[in-house]
């Protein structure tokens, strides 16, 4: 199975500010909210909504990607060359860093829920 869209995260200046635009302008419901991290639902791939950084100004997107088994998938991709020609691209453009991680579902996580 090709891996799919997950989370599109958006770096903002204005938390508040950010969750009111999607929830009250697009329709968004709001799924989690705290002033470090928010998630939207937008059918299949989560909106999340992180603080701008130095590193990371607003407006920046990272994407994140899931699949059914990473380790498969990317020794499919080191196999062809896939995976490099698309980190080689993305690199290339400056368009995005690429991070291995296991997905965690921080709207689940207690110490991350809203007080």
């Amino acid at each position: 199975m090709a891996p799919s869209l997950r989370y599109v995260i958006e770096f903002v200046a204005d938390m508040d500010r950010a969750v009111g635009f999607y929830r009250d302008s697009l329709g968004f419901a709001v799924r989690f909210e705290s002033p470090e991290w928010s998630e939207l639902t937008t059918g299949e791939t989560t909106l999340a909504l992180h603080p701008a950084s130095a590193a990371n100004p607003p407006g920046t997107v990272q994407l994140g990607f899931t699949a059914a088994d990473l380790a498969d998938t990317l020794y499919r991709g080191m196999a062809d060359n896939s995976v490099g020609r698309v980190i080689e691209n993305l690199l290339r453009n400056d368009l995005v860093i690429v991070d291995l991680c296991r997905h965690r579902d921080y709207a689940e996580d207690s110490r991350m829920r809203s007080r």
